[in-house]
């Protein structure tokens, strides 16, 4: 199995080589996966991001409660819940549509084979 990585730098050897193989689509396959990839790149320097900065977060809750300021932590943690809270779907999201969409893509390919 091909690494996107692999595809991204060496799609022209790759295009080339399924077209030896007869491989109908190839050209529309092969973007399809470069898309999928783009697409959970960016969500996950999204999430990424996000990550970092509800750790930068979680410290200063820490630092609020240890200097008695009580209120302030807790609206920093309701904060911080409510944006994992949003973007956790999201994260669910882009790994299920990912896998989903290469296992149809394969298989409407092999029964697109058959016929």
């Amino acid at each position: 199995m091909l690494q996107a990585v692999v595809i991204r730098e060496h799609t022209a050897k790759i295009l080339e080589g399924l077209r030896k193989r007869n491989l109908k689509d190839a050209d529309v396959l092969i973007q399809a996966i470069l898309d999928n990839d783009l697409l959970r790149r960016d969500t996950q320097r999204i999430l990424d991001d996000l990550k970092a900065k509800s750790n930068l977060d979680s410290k200063k809750i820490g630092e609020l409660m240890k200097s008695g300021q009580a209120t302030e932590a807790t609206a920093l943690r309701a904060a911080v819940a409510a944006r994992f809270s949003q973007y956790w779907p999201m994260w669910v999201d882009s790994r299920l549509s990912f896998r989903l969409r290469c296992a149809w893509r394969c298989r409407s390919n092999q029964a697109s084979k058959a016929h």
